[in-house]
């Protein structure tokens, strides 16, 4: 994989680093680089090398050991173990946002980025920042899947610079709910960004097995490269799934090539449009409601619970409607 790069957190800060090192020293070996080449760029002494080599099953000339027979065995292993991982809610917040209907701020006629530019962030190996958080983190998404063909699948979110990324023809693009989260941090999309999220799913599908990711918080697939870079990952890691959104319209050539990744990895790449009706749409309603369905659209059960019955505690990783099919949904606009 060629200008592409990682982290997280969990099950302690240290461990993680270790894996998310070895995960990028393992593509760059892959790439054709030298082991002292690869050494020097992540800034890796001797000793700690040779004990990422031996972990990775590759000697001191960086040459693997290991069959993909072998490392198709251990992934399958370590996606048994994962789908009976504890299924509880590990969200540290229950307490979620309650849609109204109504656009909360609305962003310049003239904005082509966030409008709060200070928590835009370019990863740097050296920061050892987590690229994708984890779903616990955020109320609405919930941190495990605890129903249905996912069930057992930990769950992380990844954020980008909402406009930045995102197609000018986005409905929302002035009323965007990234105008009220002053305090998320934003990722610059960048060659060692890539190569970073690479390595982090990496290490992530190897810790839990199978993993969902939550594409985008805010952002967008900003172009052709970063929409190949996500078919990459999903043949490169069975274990990886991804659901979302995108402003690129069905018919569009963004949206056509979304939607071959989505034809070929059926149940594991479900990215819906916005904005449209009909199979993998999503659209948004201007007002409250608790019905069950608008429009032949099924309204989020998430948003329709918060409203009326939020002792149900519902989110995402609870429901799983985004993801089970491609019935379309409405939103309710917050």
């Amino acid at each position: 994989m060629k200008d592409m790069a990682t982290t997280t957190h969990t099950p302690g800060a240290g461990v993680f680093v270790d894996r998310i090192r070895r995960a990028m020293l393992d593509m760059c070996l892959d790439d054709g680089e030298s082991v002292e080449e690869v050494a020097e760029k992540l800034g890796i002494d001797f000793d700690t090398l040779l004990h990422d080599l031996r972990a990775l099953e590759r000697g001191p000339d960086g040459a693997k050991r290991r069959s993909k027979a072998d490392r198709a065995r251990r992934t399958s292993n370590q996606k048994r173990r994962g789908l009976v991982d504890e299924l509880r809610d590990r969200r540290r917040f229950m307490e979620g946002v309650v849609p109204t209907g109504q656009v909360n701020r609305l962003a310049p006629a003239d904005a082509k980025g966030t409008v709060y530019p200070k928590t835009v962030k370019t990863w740097r190996y050296m920061d050892g920042d987590a690229i994708l958080k984890g779903g616990e983190m955020n109320a609405k998404i919930g941190g495990v899947v605890t129903k249905g063909r996912l069930r057992g699948a930990r769950i992380f979110t990844l954020t980008l610079e909402e406009r930045k990324t995102c197609p000018t023809s986005c409905a929302m693009w002035r009323s965007c709910y990234g105008n009220s989260m002053e305090k998320v941090t934003r990722w610059r999309l960048t060659p060692d960004f890539c190569r970073a999220l690479a390595g982090s799913i990496r290490a992530l599908c190897d810790l839990h097995g199978t993993i969902l990711i939550r594409l985008h918080i805010l952002g967008d697939f900003a172009n052709e490269n970063y929409v190949a870079f996500w078919h990459e990952q999903i043949e490169a890691n069975p274990g990886l799934h991804v659901f979302g959104f995108t402003a690129h319209k069905p018919r569009t050539k963004m949206g056509l090539a979304i939607g071959a990744i989505r034809e070929a990895y059926p149940g594991r790449f479900m990215i819906r449009h916005s904005g449209t009706g009909g199979p993998w749409g999503a659209d948004v309603i201007d007002f409250p409601t608790t019905k069950q369905t608008i429009a032949g659209a099924t309204v989020c059960p998430e948003q329709r619970d918060s409203i009326d019955a939020p002792q149900k505690a519902t989110h995402c990783g609870s429901c799983g409607l985004c993801w089970a099919g491609d019935t379309p949904i409405a939103f309710i606009q917050h």
